[in-house]
């Protein structure tokens, strides 16, 4: 099991590197934490919302792409045959 956060628009921290609920709860549970948000902006993605909140179908696919392959990298997904 491995606990994701997800960026979630307007209510993103300015900061990503501040300590926040997912990091609480990971540590809590003793669960790896995958973070899109840190992840997504070390990587220079740029996510774009259509309400504020929801990402766009581009940056859900990036964040996706992310995800997977974050989780091949970590051990958490076989890669693809």
């Amino acid at each position: 099991m491995v606990l994701v956060r997800i960026p979630a628009g307007r209510s993103n921290p300015e900061s990503p590197e501040a300590s926040n609920e997912a990091d609480v709860t990971a540590r809590d549970f003793g669960l790896p934490l995958v973070d899109l948000l840190r992840l997504s902006r070390k990587e220079g993605l740029s996510m774009t919302y259509t309400d504020g909140l929801h990402l766009t179908p581009a940056s859900a696919r990036a964040i996706s792409g992310l995800l997977a392959r974050t989780l091949q990298a970590e051990g958490f997904l076989a890669a693809r045959p």
